[in-house]
């Protein structure tokens, strides 16, 4: 049986896979760590798209490969 991944499990498993800490990522992103933390355990994606962007380049990955299937739900705000 496969397991769901959800959107926090992904960018955690993406941000260890590279063996940044949550502090360092948030730094790369130009963003708090409480962001970061609001994504991994409460699945709360950044309301701005430019701070999603950001998180993605910030662990090379594009966009779509990490928020896809929140812009397929319409989930998050421009």
């Amino acid at each position: 049986m496969k397991t769901i991944e959800t959107l926090g499990q992904r960018l955690k498993t993406l941000r260890q896979e590279q063996g940044l800490p949550i502090d360092v990522l948030a730094y790369k992103a130009r963003c708090s760590t409480r962001t970061l933390i609001l994504v991994e355990q409460w699945n709360l994606p950044p309301r701005r798209r430019k701070t999603r962007e950001r998180i993605a380049h910030a662990l090379g990955v594009s966009y779509e490969a990490l928020w896809g299937e929140l812009e397929a739900r319409g989930g998050a705000s421009p």
